[in-house]
């Protein structure tokens, strides 16, 4: 699947027309259609404020990669985080979560949480 299915695919899932999704991107209708046609292609920078806008990465957008990789909200790394800091109280009170099974230990709650500030930074510099 190309950039223009993806973006099409993108595009209905969030139940927007090709003008409403023009209007955000502040590119001309028939850009999107022409995109969504494979008319058109989208430099790179363009694939990128599209890509964030759906939360997904450039590589899927242009369809160089097959999975769909979303980006965490501020929102689900709050609630991540919430469940790393319940499941280190259980931890410190002698009984662990576990996972498949599997005990969580501290030193995956420690990853876990690198991860977060990972997703949160990415998060900070897209703003900037």
């Amino acid at each position: 699947m190309g950039f223009g299915e993806r973006l099409k695919s993108l595009r209905k899932s969030k139940k927007m027309t090709q003008i409403e999704l023009s209007r955000v991107l502040g590119v001309d209708h028939t850009t999107i259609s022409k995109w969504e046609a494979g008319i058109y292609e989208t430099d790179f920078e363009t694939a990128q404020r599209i890509a964030q806008y759906f939360g997904v990465s450039a590589d899927y957008l242009l369809g160089k990669e097959n999975q769909e990789v979303k980006n965490l909200t501020e929102t689900e790394i709050l609630d991540y985080q919430k469940i790393i800091d319940a499941s280190r109280r259980k931890l410190e009170q002698g009984k662990p979560d576990t996972y498949r099974g599997r005990k969580i230990t501290r030193s995956t709650l420690d990853l876990l949480e690198q991860v977060l500030q990972s997703a949160q930074k990415i998060i900070d510099e897209e703003k900037d």
